[in-house]
């Protein structure tokens, strides 16, 4: 478990590692650069409570939520790629397009050094996203693992097995 927890962490630092070096001044990430699955919503700088999300036509005693969320409610449908939709969701899938913007200039830097964080986080994003190596080698990667699994006749074997694999993250 400790090793576990080790190796979370390790992949945290080297996430905010990689924030910090592909996001140097004057190279801002811009979250709408890629491709959101909702388009972004237009806003200008609102802090705190915006009555243009109230529903003044909704009876405050009959339906609260309704008169409290009704005009947001009503301008923000849920897309059909999620089953909820809120500001939360609106910045979790602006985030996925930052991040997903960090990877892929990791991966298109062939001027990071060697063995650095960005040139090996830039690796590793780049052989994942290689569709047709991956599609092309099957599960053949797995088959060792597999093989592992076959022979695990006992608790105590597959127990081990599951360690192994529990370590190696």
């Amino acid at each position: 478990m400790r090793k576990l927890i080790v190796s979370f962490s390790a992949l945290f630092a080297i996430t905010f590692a990689v924030l910090f070096v592909c996001n140097r001044p004057g190279q801002a990430a811009d979250p709408t650069a890629g491709e959101l699955l909702v388009p972004p919503v237009e806003t200008a700088e609102i802090h705190g409570f915006d009555p243009a999300n109230m529903d003044k036509s909704a009876s405050a005693c009959t339906n609260f939520f309704q008169y409290a969320d009704g005009g947001w409610v009503e301008r923000n449908p849920v897309p059909p790629a999620f089953a909820r939709w809120g500001k939360f969701e609106e910045l979790a899938q602006k985030n996925q397009m930052v991040l997903r913007d960090i990877l892929e200039a990791a991966a298109k830097n062939t001027k990071a050094k060697p063995k650095s964080l960005e040139q090996k986080v830039g690796d590793f994003y780049s052989s994942c996203m290689d569709e047709s190596k991956v599609e092309a080698a099957g599960i053949k990667p797995l088959e060792p693992e597999f093989k592992r699994i076959r022979i695990a006749t006992t608790t105590q074997r597959t127990t081990i097995g599951l360690n192994r694999f529990a370590m190696s993250m």
